[in-house]
């Protein structure tokens, strides 16, 4: 089983799935075996729970409907855009964009509840971020409205604004992420239990070129980097970063997404670390018309899930690799060969 988001790297992660959750099977009172849900859960559809369950075994929820509890599957029936409490919340705080996703194993749970963190670019000191959600079923679309307060406190501190997103049960699949009204990343839900579960990494939201018909997800393509380098002097507000560089002819494009994983090392040929994994993408706009020919500098962000300390890392940019590292060092820098 393979989960897709918008770049080549995912495909690695659920090579390492293990074991799926198993479903129990109830006796009947005759002595024969019925099946279906556990207690408290139901198949639920964008219009509720099913009434009828064709009790074959093993069970599994028919087509177009999934398993998760009767409380989660409580949605108001409105087109199957259950609203969450989340998203009454947002307006707390002016609307900002928040700019990435961290999560130390880049997979959600299916029919479970869960938190979805969003960061914000910026240096903070005690400053408040909300986040709203509404979840699209049909469409398997989760919109986030995020939100940043000014910030209450005059300190020389630097952290990273984060909100944490209540997610209400999702079925199993890619889920499309809009944040503030613009395509995002894709999270892939998933109902396996793992012996080893996907690794850590980092999303960077595509960019909003504030057009409706533009879709930097479908449409993103490997941006054609010619430097990275990691960045540890700068780590003080989002942690570790990478920063791609592509001084070719960079013309309209705009960023998109810009994924990194980072993969323990297991084996002892190397000293202990990982294996960093980049995939920076860039899409045109669908509003922006013509591109002039144009040949100019570009630099892309990409936050890093934490390193640790000491750590021997080889940095891969769309697969190749382009240099190694010693977490600590400062700024380790390397050209991606042409």
């Amino acid at each position: 089983m393979t989960f897709r988001l918008a770049f080549a790297f995912t495909s690695t992660a659920l090579l390492l799935v293990g074991c799926f959750r198993s479903r129990s099977n109830e006796p009947t009172p005759d002595g024969g075996t019925w099946c279906g849900p556990p207690p408290g859960e139901v198949c639920c559809t964008s219009e509720g729970p099913l009434d009828f369950l064709d009790g074959r075994c093993p069970f599994a929820c028919p087509h177009g409907s999934w398993q998760t509890s009767s409380a989660a599957c409580s949605f108001p029936r409105d087109g199957g855009v259950p609203r969450t409490d989340g998203g009454l919340d947002a307006g707390l705080c002016p609307a900002v964009r928040a700019s990435f996703t961290c999560l130390e194993s880049f997979v959600a749970p299916a029919n479970e509840r869960f938190e979805l963190p969003v960061s914000f670019d910026e240096c903070g000191c005690c400053a408040e971020a909300t986040c709203g959600v509404d979840v699209d079923v049909r469409s398997r679309t989760l919109h986030l409205t995020t939100g940043l307060c000014p910030d209450p406190c005059d300190c020389d501190a630097c952290h990273t604004p984060v909100a944490r997103c209540a997610v209400p049960g999702l079925p199993r699949g890619d889920w499309r992420v809009e944040v503030n009204g613009a395509p995002a990343f894709v999270l892939p839900v998933s109902d396996a239990d793992f012996f080893v579960p996907p690794p850590p990494a980092c999303m960077r939201y595509a960019e909003d070129d504030g057009c409706d018909a533009s879709d930097p997800i479908s449409s993103g393509r490997p941006d054609p980097i010619t430097e990275v380098c990691v960045d540890l002097d700068r780590a003080s507000a989002r942690g570790h970063v990478a920063w791609a560089v592509n001084d070719g002819c960079g013309g309209c494009a705009r960023e998109g997404i810009c994924g990194a994983v980072v993969m323990e090392r297991l084996t002892d040929d190397l000293p202990p670390g990982g294996d960093i994994f980049l995939e920076p993408r860039r899409y045109f706009g669908a509003c922006d018309g013509a591109c002039p020919p144009a040949c100019f500098e570009t630099e892309q962000l990409c936050p890093l899930p934490t390193l640790d300390p000491g750590g021997f890392y080889r940095v891969y940019v769309h697969g190749a690799l382009v240099f190694s590292f010693t977490e600590g060092q400062g700024r380790a820098c390397g050209r991606v060969a042409p």
